[in-house]
């Protein structure tokens, strides 16, 4: 690899190998979770509801 290239190169990897902004740090809360309200049962569910499959050949019939 030629040297010009190769400091192209070289250049957008240190560009892209750190981002830009400070990430927040993730603090954990341990007051509340997914699996603590299916555990505790204090959210409902809510009914699942079938939807038809779409059916193009059977579509196009009542175009004809």
């Amino acid at each position: 690899m030629d040297a010009p290239r190769a400091r192209k190169i070289a250049a957008r990897t240190r560009a892209t190998a750190q981002p830009s902004w400070p990430r927040p740090a993730v603090e954990p809360d341990s007051s509340a979770g997914p699996a603590d309200e299916n555990a505790a049962g204090q959210e409902e569910l809510a009914d699942i509801i079938p939807l038809e499959i779409f059916d193009a050949r059977k579509e196009a019939e009542k175009w004809w």
